[in-house]
């Protein structure tokens, strides 16, 4: 009787994936190709090539330094310092100043009423702009990656392989592999 635990080489010439994914390790600026054979595209595809493939996307990105999310949280931790600062010194001078004028105008209150009321308002509509630069940083890089795969499916077509992104973001690049009588399968590395 067969042992289902045995390594049989048998159960992988069966195994005919139709798309490969390559995920994204964002911290690092790299997607994972450890798992990747050439088995997997029929031998027309060295890890020698992929790795030249990967290396323009990570050239023309700059390895996706402007969208890492350390750069991300320095900006905004940059942002919040700066405005708790200036928030703190602009609370301290409306207080010095009522305090110095010895009279409960209601002018003073108003003006400390809209300053607690502007200040939290600048920080929220700055803070989406943040959002919006960093939103804007993945759509460029997306292109930047766009190109590369453009260019790089002239010659791929030929084999029978086509690089794809997923619809919206990059965080895996997807390799699919045409073939007319495969089941739809998927290889995730």
């Amino acid at each position: 009787m067969h042992d289902p635990n045995e390594n049989d080489a048998s159960l992988i010439h069966d195994y005919e994936p139709s798309q490969i994914i390559f995920p994204l390790q964002l911290s690092r600026g790299i997607y994972d190709l450890s798992e990747y054979t050439p088995y997997f595209t029929n031998g027309n595809l060295s890890k020698d090539e992929v790795e030249q493939f990967f290396q323009k996307i990570y050239s023309n990105t700059d390895n996706f330094a402007t969208v890492k999310p350390r750069s991300a949280i320095k900006s905004i931790l940059c942002f919040i310092f700066v405005f708790i600062i200036l928030f703190g010194a602009t609370l301290a001078a409306c207080i010095f100043g009522s305090m110095r004028s010895k009279s409960d105008s209601p002018q003073l209150r108003l003006a400390l009423i809209s300053l607690c009321i502007l200040i939290p308002l600048v920080f929220f509509i700055v803070l989406i702009a943040c959002n919006v630069r960093i939103n804007s940083r993945s759509k460029e890089v997306r292109k930047k990656i766009q190109l590369v795969i453009d260019e790089e499916n002239k010659n791929m077509k030929l084999m029978g392989l086509r690089w794809g992104l997923p619809n919206g973001h990059f965080n895996w690049m997807e390799l699919w592999i045409e073939q007319k009588m495969n089941p739809k399968n998927t290889v995730i590395l």
